[in-house]
């Protein structure tokens, strides 16, 4: 301003105009870099704007979960086990005959797994997932809770998306999808994704050793870790979800990815471990022992429910 006022009283002196020396003056004031500070646009950032690293203004979600997830146990491996849950063929075929009960475990993956395009020891792979996941709410008392076996996805018109198994409890459904991951050795984790968890886009799991020391290091430590073996996580549940939110308003619908018991043992679960949507992954073993039940779910969801089980 200073400057400014020098060069106006020099214009005065040389010309003893005051109008010239006014013009000159305001023309100063708009073409100096501080005449454009109070709108915000000059060179001194605004205070929101300041309080930001550049690099974070325009920061992925995914990103900022790379960087900042610290990983953490929500259940640890687990070793082989009995993958039947004790349940014996006869007592197996008694509680797919109760009426609490609707459907085949394994149907629709057993008739059209390998027709649409799944290899042999992946449709193989599924069936065993699928028939433990079953055996193990066998095992249990659901008190009520009803259970639908190889069931469709509703808003697949192709009918070849299936829900592998949904329990239904009071105001609750339970939309279970089982996974036979094997893991090859003692000790494996998965670990949460790199890609956005929010979105549909399809994207795959990585798995990693006891070597690789992942509990309590930073996801984006891994980065330059090649996994064990990685899995390819789909949308296929939160579009299911989705579409039977649309259907029973005011019901708490909840995928869930389960890994089930296998001969090699159970992969342990890092926190924030999810399929596309925000679809959580834990064992079938701890969701079994977290399941509380409502009871019997309302005659609409039931109905509902039971339209689609595939070979009802």
């Amino acid at each position: 301003m200073t400057f400014l006022l020098a060069c106006a009283a020099l214009i005065l002196l040389l010309t003893g105009h005051w109008g010239w020396a006014l013009v000159v003056l305001l023309l100063l004031l708009l073409l100096s870099p501080s005449g454009k500070t109070s709108s915000g646009t000059g060179n001194t950032p605004s205070p929101k704007l300041a309080s930001y690293a550049p690099e974070e203004r325009h920061e992925h979600p995914a990103a900022r979960v790379r960087r900042e997830t610290t990983l953490a146990p929500l259940v640890r491996p687990s070793g082989p086990a009995d993958a039947d849950y004790g349940v014996d063929a006869f007592a197996f075929h008694d509680w797919l005959a109760s009426p609490d009960v609707m459907g085949t475990p394994a149907g629709g993956l057993e008739a059209g797994g390998e027709a649409s395009g799944m290899a042999g020891y992946n449709v193989a792979a599924g069936v065993k997932g699928e028939l433990s996941v079953a055996h193990m709410l066998a095992s249990k008392d659901l008190k009520g809770a009803r259970v639908y076996l190889s069931c469709r996805n509703p808003g697949d018109a192709s009918g070849a998306a299936d829900i592998d198994v949904i329990v239904a409890t009071g105001r609750t459904v339970w939309l279970l999808d089982a996974k036979h991951y094997a893991p090859a050795r003692d000790g494996m984790w998965l670990v949460p994704t790199t890609a956005d968890p929010g979105s549909w886009k399809p994207y795959d799991l990585r798995a990693y050793g006891p070597d690789a020391n992942v509990e309590g290091v930073l996801l984006a430590s891994l980065d330059g870790i090649a996994p064990d073996r990685s899995y390819h996580a789909s949308g296929n549940m939160t579009w299911a979800a989705d579409e039977i939110r649309k259907a029973l308003p005011g019901v708490n619908v909840r995928p869930v990815i389960l890994l089930s018991r296998t001969a090699r043992g159970t992969y342990g679960v890092m926190r924030g471990t999810v399929f596309p949507g925000g679809v959580p992954v834990t064992t079938a073993d701890a969701w079994a022992a977290s399941f509380s039940s409502e009871g019997t779910p309302s005659k609409q969801s039931d109905y509902y429910l039971y339209k689609l089980v595939k070979n009802a």
